[in-house]
């Protein structure tokens, strides 16, 4: 056998090697990315957290959010999900003001109710609708998308909340991470009494975000993480690009607040300002210095609540 034959199998058999190592990561980074997992103990968190330093007030939220009165609501989505919601009613006026919640990606809301304002909202006087995502919580689901799919159970809970309130109330919708994607990506949507967005270290598409924390906290590269898209493709048929929020933002019907620490590792604040740029409605950005993911009201807690409160005012003051 000639020397080149040599060299050719063995750059061949490296090759195969090679894609077959790739296809194998981009499996498993699959499973991983959209399985249900059980919600994050914060009682429990390492020290080694970049959290960490925020746990208390992490769990101040949690504290607070067992000492108020609620019920559950369910929604069944067009998947045949049964969703879970906890409703908190203050009954303070005829038509009252009401929150919708949507949390992040592998976790649950009582986690992030503190840097959502939560508390803030409910002593104005907002009700509180806090939702456990499909995949999450008591709700039911094996693999999330994301907020691809889920962003069609914005629109059954703003119809559920209409419901029980027989239509007579103001609604609005605020979403941390992938919930911030998902209330975005319904913003073209005509939604009954919704009245504002408020989204908070939100992402541009699914695509782009999991891209970028492969390559930023697992140096995964490109080629490796498309092979975690094309399983996603083959498992549900859908793209991760096509998604994007921007698209949705471009049509937006609802005023929009976005919210993005500039120090976030998770999703670059980059993405914000092209949200920002892409909404052709009323809209309002406030970007924190120092804030990672989910931070930036624990960094800057009083003008966060100032923004916000600014915000929903001046959209609900003819409501």
């Amino acid at each position: 056998m000639e020397w080149y034959h040599i060299l050719l199998i063995i750059f061949s058999s490296l090759t195969i090697i090679f894609v077959l190592f790739n296809i194998i990561v981009g499996y498993v980074g699959y499973k991983n990315i959209f399985k249900r997992v059980n919600n994050k103990n914060l009682y429990t968190m390492s020290s080694k957290s970049q959290y960490y330093p925020y746990q208390q007030k992490f769990i101040q939220g949690i504290e607070w959010y067992n000492t108020i009165e609620k019920e559950k609501i369910y929604i069944t989505n067009d998947r045949g999900l049964k969703l879970v919601g906890k409703l908190t009613k203050q009954n303070i006026t005829e038509k009252p003001n009401i929150v919708i919640f949507f949390h992040g990606w592998h976790d649950s809301g009582e986690n992030e109710i503190s840097c959502a304002g939560i508390p803030l909202l409910y002593k104005e006087g907002y009700d509180i609708l806090i939702v456990d995502q499909a995949t999450h919580g008591e709700s039911e689901g094996k693999n999330t998308t994301i907020g691809i799919l889920e962003q069609i159970d914005v629109l059954l809970w703003v119809d559920k909340i209409n419901e029980i309130y027989s239509h007579n109330c103001n609604i609005i919708l605020s979403g941390m991470s992938m919930g911030a994607n998902m209330v975005m990506l319904a913003s073209n949507k005509n939604m009954d009494n919704v009245k504002g967005i408020i989204e908070n270290c939100g992402f541009t598409n699914v695509y782009d975000v999991l891209k970028y924390a492969a390559k930023s906290k697992y140096n995964i590269n490109g080629f490796t993480f498309s092979f975690v898209s094309m399983f996603f493709k083959i498992k549900t048929g859908l793209c991760l690009k096509e998604f994007d929020a921007r698209k949705s933002l471009n049509n937006s019907l609802y005023p929009v607040l976005f919210i993005h620490g500039k120090s976030d590792p998770t999703v670059p604040y980059q993405m914000a300002i092209d949200l920002y740029n892409s909404c052709n409605n009323h809209k309002e950005i406030f970007l924190v210095e120092e804030a990672i993911h989910l931070t930036s009201r624990f960094i800057e807690q009083d003008k966060f609540d100032e923004v916000m409160l600014l915000f929903l005012n001046e959209h609900l003051k003819d409501s």
